[in-house]
């Protein structure tokens, strides 16, 4: 199947914008939506909470030790593998009272040595509140926005204003569903989440770059036509490099998602949906953009 698409040269993709339009904005709007009503689940990184840094001479058995803590503990509560499972991080989110989290601590650090034993050495425990957990969400999305500039400098420069419009265009979309899926899926927004979208980011960006490239010499060399037509070619053109590099990036992912462990599941997870979305807003979001674009405008990229 995948051979017969590639060996394909001749898909009316433009032919299929306004629908794809409709489902993108269809998507979208349930996005902004569920923010409105449920709001982006945070972590411990971006609400506030404990940092538990441990260090035990024997491998530690995390799936058990999580169980046991989320039994105990009515928080959110993450454990980071540091390279082997007798070194872990674990991050608890805040609740609201000191004493109460003071408490929650005190249960955290009984269970810790209940379950791995009195000679578990407990590198590092930090708790933080709201404030630091703000100034670290803010900085986390003036990466986001820093990103976005800089890509909008760059297609600006190396194409011209059509184009990166339609780059900023395909970013916000991609970003946009990928929030609804963390939401949907309970996934928590905190340094890994907002490293993976900024992947995403990478990665959708370089698929648009390629095709942008393609449609600006079929430009020049199909003058004649209508940019609906060159548009097409330049799409099907591209179209065995777009679908090779999403596929072997998606198995990759898919990979790290079933095997991966508890670790980078959220990770790898929001990038596997991430690299689709961005595939698909190449095609039918940046693309579609410089459709209206001028014969003046044609003529001078």
């Amino acid at each position: 199947m995948i051979k017969k698409l590639l060996l394909k040269k001749n898909i009316e993709f433009m032919a299929k914008t306004k629908l794809m339009i409709i489902i993108s904005a269809i998507l979208i709007f349930l996005s902004i939506l569920s923010f409105i009503v449920k709001g982006i689940p945070l972590g411990v990184d971006f609400s506030g909470g404990t940092v538990i840094e441990i260090k035990h001479k024997e491998n530690i058995d995390v799936a058990k030790l999580r169980a046991i803590l989320n039994e105990n503990i009515n928080s959110h509560i993450s454990i980071q593998d540091l390279g082997d499972h007798s070194n872990l991080i674990i991050r608890i989110s805040l609740q609201k009272g000191e004493d109460n989290n003071n408490n929650i601590n005190n249960v955290a650090k009984k269970i810790i040595i209940e379950n791995i034993g009195n000679d578990v050495e407990f590198r590092k425990i930090e708790s933080f509140g709201g404030n630091i957990s703000t100034e670290m969400m803010t900085s986390g999305i003036f990466a986001l926005i820093l990103a976005f500039v800089f890509i909008l400098i760059y297609i600006w420069l190396r194409f011209s204003i059509h184009f990166s419009l339609g780059a900023i265009f395909a970013l916000l979309h991609d970003i946009i569903i990928t929030f609804g899926f963390m939401i949907l899926m309970d996934i928590k927004l905190d340094f890994s989440t907002i490293a993976a979208i900024l992947t995403i980011v990478g990665y959708s960006i370089n698929d648009t770059v390629v095709i942008f490239d393609r449609i600006r010499v079929n430009l020049i060399r199909y003058n004649k036509l209508a940019v609906e037509k060159v548009l097409n070619i330049s799409l099907n053109e591209t179209l065995s490099r777009t679908i090779l590099t999403a596929i072997t990036t998606i198995v990759a992912l898919l990979c790290l998602v079933l095997f991966g462990g508890d670790v980078i599941y959220n990770f790898s997870l929001v990038i596997l949906f991430g690299v689709i979305i961005g595939t698909y807003s190449s095609i039918y979001i940046a693309s579609p953009s410089i459709y209206n674009i001028s014969e003046e405008t044609k003529n001078n990229i």
